[in-house]
């Protein structure tokens, strides 16, 4: 080990040493500044979603019409012209107001709420003449059709992981250049132990010579 690597550690180490210093700084001035982890899953409930078609036995055909464009991104609490649609959007989240691209409704917003809006059109043509006692088989075909929506995308829901479920950017800095300080620091120790070693007194040995001297 030449005396460049020597002078590269310590400068590594000096600087590593300042930035621990800078950031321990930042870390006392803004401790609030830190960052809020969230989690990500997809729509995964489709049982529920299908359901909503299955226990559909009767329907007013005024409040459940063609007009997709009737459900927005805030929930209505079943009112307008399409509330069972609205039901299976917001139950399979294309009606969750993160992530919104402008002019998208939630019937067109991905893949599978396209496919559930479909499904529930097609419910609407099978019972149009017989929206009062919809037969069983009816409501089966289409609810597993619902769940066979499941092969496309859809709307990704996110959500928080806990009140200390956080991160300060600052708190990463501090540690990183702190390990980074104390590697460069005792690969400096280790090098220069065999200049300073006649000087250095291990426990073991300042042990056994204070036995010593109390045994005298």
């Amino acid at each position: 080990m030449g005396p460049s690597a020597i002078w590269i550690s310590t400068v590594v180490c000096f600087i590593s040493f300042i930035l621990v210093g800078l950031s321990f700084s930042f870390l006392m001035v803004t401790p609030d500044r830190y960052i809020v982890l969230t989690m990500t899953k997809p729509f995964t409930d489709w049982p529920t979603l299908s359901s909503l078609i299955r226990d559909t036995e009767s329907y007013n055909p005024v409040n459940n019409s063609r007009f997709i464009t009737e459900v927005s991104f805030a929930n209505k609490n079943g009112t307008g012209k399409a509330v069972l649609l609205q039901k299976l959007l917001d139950t399979a989240s294309c009606t969750a107001p993160t992530s919104v691209v402008s002019g998208v409704i939630p019937a067109n917003r991905t893949m599978g709420c396209q496919c559930i809006t479909g499904v529930y059109l097609g419910f609407l043509n099978a019972t149009l003449n017989n929206s009062v006692n919809i037969s069983r088989d009816v409501r089966d075909k289409y609810a597993n059709e619902i769940t066979g929506c499941l092969r496309f995308r859809t709307v990704w829901q996110s959500y928080g992981c806990g009140d200390k479920c956080w991160i300060h950017p600052i708190w990463v800095a501090f540690y990183s250049n702190g390990v980074l300080f104390l590697l460069t620091w005792g690969f400096m120790i280790n090098y220069l132990h065999e200049i300073f070693g006649r000087f250095w007194v291990s426990p073991v040995k300042f042990f056994r010579v204070i036995m010593c001297v109390t045994d005298t």
